[in-house]
């Protein structure tokens, strides 16, 4: 409505009531002596004549100023707009006040509508803004003729084109593009649209494995690449296909999964291994997977070898067994070559897994010859590489034997030591006697006399249940015999104990329980001394005729410490040697 303050005409104003409440929303100023009010829909333009200054006020209907004033040669009073664009205007006062006068006002464009697409949009899209609008005359405007203003989130708008680049903006932005029509001399009311930028789906640009060709037993390892324009966090999820079955299916965040043929199942000679990968961002998935594929190969089988005896003497039969193994489970076929000194002498094809090569036969390794086998495998397609063996032909050892006397020593005897010995080849033999005392070397000699002795009343040569050897080698000059024992005990025999836990594997709050087995060959009662250590370090010993010794870990250890037990058992008057026993602190 326009009104004039009865203060004067310099008050009057165009006033905007809301419909409902009849509030005041907008006020615009005027001057003169409002009359009559006329609307143009189609320019969106309100019309408002001033009889007494003569004139014709034009007002955007969007914002409500004023956009031009028409001078007339009289004052007017009411007013109406024609379909055809023209504002009819009747006279009221003044020269000429008995017209009615039809005024071609002059008309800004109006945008008529906006879209932007697409709709909604995402990261790295471009936003195509499309107006629609008309001239005065209703005639429908070119593109050329908008004028494109963009925003973000709400920040000032700047200038643009049609198209707004997406690249630097995130999900959830919201996008308002305000377009106003120009037809040269006026500018639209401006009409704005408006998107938000919705969630982007990742995407699984690629899928790697470790290996094109891989053989039975080995491990695959998939690596996959992917992209997410909002840079979210990604799960990915691999499945494990063998000849189109699947196998195998993981998701977690992690972009590499390992796939392992040694698996029954997952993959055999000739097998197709495929990976499937997909990603999720958390709200979308990938749009299909990506995928890569391996052809199991043939494996080339492997091969050992070992001689019955790496020191044959001449006469010997020498013996190499082959341990031949194939992923594939191909049969074999097992190819050995013997060699004297490094010249062949023989060589043998066959599924046969050992072989003999006879010394006796002349030229097949004398004394200080090297005998030598090479074995190969075949699984009929690929072959292994060589495993050797080699042994020296060595002289014939002598063979020794030794006696104690006597029997059954007491304290202050002299133990002698009586070797027996023979040599194949006559050589002379030379006699190394070892004494030892609860194992402990005592004494020491060699030469040719093929006696020896050793007397208990030495201090620390033995003494009640004390455990008296003797060990002897006997040497041609060129090879020693087998170590030849005799052993005897000094009258009263030592107890013996062992000692286990109740776990190996304690919490730090368990309580550890030692449990000691004795036997004393002499029936003698027997004590226990039980030593705990931790990390090496005492922390508690016992002494008792109890079996079992009880340790409280609680507050005294920390995962992965070592607790050990060393329990000793005396009877009176000898002491066993110590057993010992360990565990380790886990966390469980």
């Amino acid at each position: 409505m326009a009104a004039t303050d009865p203060a004067g005409s310099s008050n009057s104003s165009f006033y905007v009531l809301d419909p409902s409440s009849f509030a005041i929303t907008q006020t615009t100023a005027l001057t003169g002596f409002p009359f009559g009010i006329a609307l143009s829909p189609l320019t969106h333009r309100i019309y408002v004549t001033d009889a007494a200054a003569n004139r014709v006020y034009e007002l955007d209907d969007a914002t409500f100023a004023i956009t031009s004033t028409t001078p007339l040669p009289w004052g007017p009073s009411l007013a109406a707009m024609h379909p055809d664009g023209r504002l009819y205007v009747a006279a009221y006062q003044g020269t000429g006040a008995d017209v009615l006068a039809a005024l071609a006002v002059a008309s800004a464009p109006v945008v008529d509508s906006v879209t932007l697409s697409p709709d909604p949009p995402r990261v790295h899209d471009t936003l195509h803004a499309f107006a629609q609008g008309h001239n005065s005359q209703g005639y429908t405007m070119n593109q050329s003729a908008f004028r494109f203003e963009w925003s973000r989130n709400g920040a000032p708008f700047f200038p643009g084109g049609q198209d707004f680049s997406l690249d630097s903006a995130r999900r959830g932005d919201t996008i308002t593009v305000r377009v106003t029509l120009t037809d040269g001399s006026q500018i639209s009311a401006p009409k704005s649209a408006s998107v938000v930028v919705a969630d982007s789906a990742p995407v699984v640009t690629s899928v790697v494995l470790s290996d094109p060709s891989p053989t039975t037993n080995e491990i695959l390892t998939a690596t996959a690449a992917a992209t997410d324009a909002d840079n979210d966090a990604l799960t990915f999820a691999f499945t494990w296909r063998v000849d189109g079955a699947v196998s195998r299916t993981f998701s977690g965040v992690s972009r590499t999964d390992t796939f392992d043929l040694g698996v029954a199942g997952n993959g055999d000679r000739g097998d197709t291994v495929t990976v499937e990968v997909s990603a999720s961002d958390g709200t979308l998935q990938s749009f299909g997977v990506a995928r890569a594929s391996a052809t199991v190969a043939n494996s080339a089988p492997t091969v050992g070898v070992a001689l019955g005896s790496t020191t044959p003497t001449s006469g010997d039969v020498v013996t190499a067994s082959a341990s031949g193994q194939d992923p594939d489970h191909d049969s074999l076929a097992y190819t050995f070559t013997w060699t004297v000194n490094g010249a062949v002498r023989r060589t043998t094809v066959g599924a046969n897994a050992s072989d003999k090569f006879d010394l006796a036969v002349a030229g097949n390794g004398d004394r200080g010859d090297t005998v030598g086998v090479a074995v190969t495998v075949s699984d009929g397609s690929l072959e292994s590489g060589p495993a050797s063996a080699n042994a020296t032909v060595v002289n014939t050892p002598p063979v020794a034997g030794v006696a104690l006397t006597p029997a059954a020593p007491t304290t202050n005897a002299v133990v002698s030591a009586a070797a027996t010995a023979s040599d194949a080849d006559g050589d002379q033999l030379r006699y190394s006697f070892t004494w030892r005392v609860n194992g402990a070397v005592r004494k020491t000699w060699s030469g040719s006399n093929p006696t020896d002795s050793l007397d208990l009343g030495l201090a620390g040569n033995g003494s009640r249940g004390d455990a008296i050897v003797v060990e002897l080698v006997v040497s041609d000059g060129t090879a020693d015999s087998d170590l030849a024992l005799a052993t005897t005990s000094v009258a009263d025999s030592a107890p013996t104990v062992t000692v286990s836990l109740n776990t190996t594997t304690p919490t730090a709050k368990s309580l550890l329980v030692a449990t000691a087995v004795s036997s004393d060959a002499d029936g003698d009662p027997v004590t226990f001394t039980y030593a705990w250590q931790i990390n090496k370090k005492v922390k508690q010993t016992t002494t008792t005729t109890a079996t079992t010794s009880v340790f409280d870990l609680a507050g005294r250890v920390n995962n992965g410490d070592v607790v050990t037990v060393t329990v000793t058992a005396t009877d009176g008057t000898l002491s066993s040697p110590s057993a010992t026993m360990s565990a380790t602190v886990r966390n469980h």
